[in-house]
């Protein structure tokens, strides 16, 4: 193989690296990505506090939604809402996971 072969492969993939790169870059910042969430950084109001696992099929999960948190049993094939309350209540004990 020559030096000028070589050189022109390596172009080649800088080229058509830097080519995804800049399409990478005009989707993050189109108006659908926008749309899907996708080019933002804001954090929304879903957030997982805690999560137990149980066993490899089974765990528990608190989601906080804006002021409200919500104890869920997540399974292979179904979720259960256990428990929902306002999270922001100072007289209330924070949901705790925990095994008997």
């Amino acid at each position: 193989m020559d030096l000028i072969e070589i050189l022109r492969a390596l172009f080649g993939l800088a080229f058509v690296l830097g080519l995804i790169a800049l399409c990478a870059f005009v989707a993050r910042r189109s108006p659908l990505a926008a749309g899907l969430g996708l080019g933002t950084k804001t954090r929304g109001r879903l957030s997982v506090r805690e999560r137990l696992v149980l066993d490899p099929r089974r765990q528990l999960v608190i989601v906080q939604e804006g002021a409200r948190e919500h104890l869920i049993l997540l399974g292979a094939t179904s979720e259960c809402l256990i428990e929902s309350r306002e999270a922001a209540k100072t007289d209330a004990a924070p949901i705790r996971l925990a095994l008997p």
